[in-house]
């Protein structure tokens, strides 16, 4: 083995939907619906509620927002070989509401202090500096910015967000 010759720039920490650290959190239980789309039902997406009454949620959505998908490890895996984390239908899972996650977010660009939306299709996350007016199919996530470090550069882009719902 070679002695190291350089150092990385940009190192990224964390798992997407993984805890940052402790402090204030809550998180909640609900079924991911059986009408919701298969592909975007992953960790670390925003979801809204499908049925109230029911506490069922899918990804994306325009009704209220119920959370981000959170603790990975805690899912039974579809393939073990599969570095994927999508989510079988019909789950109960956990969704973040007040604490402090590791998300992928889709844009380069964003800094501390940058608001957190997501893709009403997919529940893709995302930032925009001006909350007020979210990009094209999107929606802001309530409360929820970019905290304590600059987001990675390299793909995927990992953020640690702070909600304080």
């Amino acid at each position: 083995m070679a002695f190291q010759t350089s150092i990385a720039a940009d190192i990224v920490s964390g798992y997407i939907g993984e805890l940052s650290h402790k402090g204030p959190m809550r998180a909640i239980p609900a079924r991911i619906a059986a009408d919701a789309t298969q592909a975007n039902c992953l960790v670390g997406r925003a979801y809204t509620y499908a049925d109230e009454a029911a506490e069922t949620v899918r990804p994306g959505g325009t009704g209220q927002f119920a959370g981000i998908l959170i603790s990975p490890k805690s899912y039974p895996r579809q393939d073990l070989y599969d570095d994927t984390l999508d989510i079988p239908l019909n789950s109960i899972v956990q969704l973040l509401q007040m604490g402090y996650v590791f998300v992928q977010i889709a844009s380069a660009g964003a800094s501390i202090g940058s608001s957190l939306v997501y893709h009403t299709t997919t529940g893709a996350l995302d930032w925009t500096d001006t909350p007020g007016t979210p990009p094209s199919n999107h929606a802001l996530v309530p409360n929820a910015i970019i905290d304590r470090h600059m987001p990675s550069s390299a793909t995927p882009r990992l953020a640690l967000v702070k909600l304080t719902n």
